[in-house]
């Protein structure tokens, strides 16, 4: 809950990754919460929540959470840009004419071409 006013999402611009979406619960059914919430109000770009950091109701063990295991729940990463280069129909047209200098000859109309033979040239 909260993330579209989290500032790490309003202010700074982050998206916000839910790494994790389903939690194993130890509980009797009484006691069996339909939805376990979790706030982002107060994460910037950079910020994550453990899942030691989620409050579940009285009665309810998280079974997956350990000292040594504590999974990293959701997080606000800055977005990465990709750019798409745009080539103009100008561009294009200039681009065709540089292929062509493969068989290109010089001034002089010396061949330009690789030589393969590996005499000197005069």
């Amino acid at each position: 809950m909260n993330q579209e006013v989290a500032p790490g999402v309003k202010i700074e611009g982050g998206i916000v990754s839910h790494i994790m979406i389903d939690v194993d619960i130890s509980c009797f059914p009484k006691d069996l919460p339909a939805y376990i919430e979790v706030d982002l109000i107060n994460l910037s770009i950079g910020d994550s929540i453990h899942l030691s950091e989620i409050k579940v109701p009285e009665g309810v063990e998280l079974t997956g959470l350990s000292e040594e295991n504590d999974q990293i729940i959701t997080s606000i990463s800055k977005p990465k840009v990709v750019v798409e280069e745009v080539i103009t129909p100008e561009e294009a047209e200039g681009d065709e004419g540089a292929e062509g200098a493969e068989g290109a000859e010089s001034k002089d109309g010396e061949d330009l071409a690789e030589d393969s033979s590996d005499k000197p040239k005069e």
